[in-house]
């Protein structure tokens, strides 16, 4: 059994939940994650780890509540307790030989690109953000991403905060723009709801549906000269993979 330190409600559907998990504190690193199952009938669901205290023992991490496993974990208070929490799991993010980074997150993608970025400023990148959400209310982590980058750029759909429009067509614009002045990124990294892609000379990460980010894959191959390094976790399958 492993107990919640806290769980705090940073808006309507998203929670930030921490555990107390020594060993995987321990081992962690940005861009892993860790699957949970908050009793032993319940799913194992993967999610991302955002931030973790080697000497706390603790792990955080950021979900939006969108089903029956999502919501039952929401309703947990400081002091309960889940069944398991296993990891960490997967790749950490890579910045060898970085220096100029652009992050982007869509909605609960933000809760992904915040703990990337953290680590790239503290690797001494000049780190961009792109943050996007629906409208102003749902809006999360401003805080916490303008304080470990150079710019942050907020895009809600509607225009209620920040600029009007979409994240991927101001990616397009600041790609285009540093590459005007001869100063492009080295890695860029996507992150949206379900799944990933990622390149590695600009690392994009991307989750979304698969014809989208075919389409800006395959638009960044060719504008950008992105070599193709692609991970995403299918919907409804708790599985990731890789292609590359």
């Amino acid at each position: 059994m492993f107990k919640i330190v806290n769980n705090e409600r940073l808006s309507d559907n998203m929670f930030r939940v921490t555990f107390e998990a020594p060993l995987v504190a321990r081992k962690a690193q940005p861009g892993q994650f860790l699957m949970f199952r908050v009793d032993e009938f319940g799913e194992r669901m993967p999610i991302t780890i955002s931030s973790y205290d080697r000497e706390a023992g603790t792990v955080s991490v950021i979900m939006q509540r969108v089903g029956s496993t999502t919501a039952l974990l929401a309703s947990k208070k400081a002091g309960d307790y889940v069944a398991d929490v296993v990891g960490p799991l997967g790749n950490p993010a890579e910045f060898d030989n970085m220096h100029k980074v652009v992050v982007v997150g869509g909605g609960s993608g933000c809760a992904i690109a915040w703990p990337q970025a953290k680590e790239a400023h503290r690797l001494g990148c000049d780190v961009d953000i792109i943050a996007g959400f629906r409208t102003k209310g749902i809006v999360v982590l401003e805080e916490e991403m303008r304080a470990c980058c150079d710019h942050l750029y907020m895009m809600t759909d509607d225009g209620t905060y920040g600029e009007k429009g979409f994240t991927t067509v101001k990616l397009k614009e600041l790609l285009e723009k540093a590459k005007a002045d001869g100063q492009q990124y080295d890695h860029c990294n996507q992150n949206y709801p379900y799944g990933g892609i990622r390149h590695t000379d600009i690392v994009v990460h991307l989750l979304g549906r698969g014809d989208f980010f075919h389409a800006l894959f395959t638009e960044n191959r060719v504008a950008h000269g992105l070599p193709p390094h692609i991970s995403f976790r299918i919907r409804r399958m708790f599985c990731p993979f890789l292609y590359s």
